[in-house]
């Protein structure tokens, strides 16, 4: 009987071991899948960029030279963004205030853009930036929306980040 016990308990550690190994190389295998989400180093210049207004007048990162810039990239297709972006109307005349524009940045065209802003009663300032026309958010590595990229006066990059949660607090502070 004790020698049954004995070997059941080795027989169960081996099994959890097992799992535990099972278990690594699952989440190995997970974080595979899933890119690092990068973003755009603090200090470094922020990218030349092409983009759009909705009128389809084309900008660049020059059009903003000396001014204190938040860059929120966005998509009319992103659920998060819908909730994020009535949050940042209230933010603007806050932003404004401390001399920093706050601009959206889409991933859509014009047509699209256009009816999602109109759809949330938005009048924030946006840029379109498809991936097809610009490679704008690949080279302010926007690989999620929300996410943003702060950019200073002296066109280096103050901060960026996913979500729109501590843009809040930068534009309030700087």
């Amino acid at each position: 009987m004790q020698n049954l016990l004995f070997v059941s308990s080795i027989l169960l550690w081996i099994l959890m071991f097992l799992n535990i190994l099972l278990t690594i190389g699952l989440a190995k295998r997970i974080s595979r899948q899933f890119p690092k989400m990068e973003s755009l180093k603090v200090g470094q210049s922020a990218p030349d960029f092409k983009a759009w207004t909705l009128d389809g007048e084309t900008v660049t990162r020059a059009s903003y030279d000396g001014q204190s810039t938040a860059f929120v990239f966005m998509s009319p297709h992103c659920d998060p963004c819908r909730d994020e972006i009535p949050k940042l109307e209230m933010l603007r005349p806050q932003a404004e205030a401390h001399g920093h524009s706050l601009i959206l940045v889409s991933n859509s065209e014009e047509s699209e853009t256009r009816a999602f802003l109109k759809e949330l009663g938005s009048t924030l300032p946006v840029l379109v930036a498809p991936h097809e026309r610009t490679s704008f958010l690949r080279d302010y590595k926007s690989s999620a929306t929300p996410s943003y990229c702060f950019v200073g006066r002296d066109g280096k990059v103050k901060a960026a980040g996913v979500g729109v949660i501590e843009l809040n607090g930068m534009l309030s502070r700087n």
